[in-house]
């Protein structure tokens, strides 16, 4: 996992609405899924843990891709108009 304390190039609010964070002066946006490069910043031993850092941050679609809710889908069963299929 990359700590959000490395990510040194802005400084990022989580977006609830997107789950994801989003730099304030940079504009880039991370979020989950996103293809990353990370290399290993720090290791412990004794604890068996990596820390990583970001290497390269999402590409150009990644930053420029916007949040769209799904449209709803109609129930099992049912229509467009709503009624059960025959």
């Amino acid at each position: 996992m990359v700590h959000i304390s490395s990510l040194a190039d802005d400084y990022y609010t989580f977006d609830e609405s997107s789950r994801s964070l989003y730099g304030g002066r940079t504009k880039k946006r991370y979020r989950l899924g996103d293809r990353v490069t990370v290399e290993v910043g720090r290791v412990d031993l004794q604890k068996r843990m990596l820390d990583f850092r970001l290497k390269s941050g999402p590409t150009k679609a990644t930053t420029m891709r916007t949040f769209e809710p799904r449209p709803e889908k109609p129930a099992k069963g049912k229509g467009k108009n709503g009624k059960r299929k025959r």
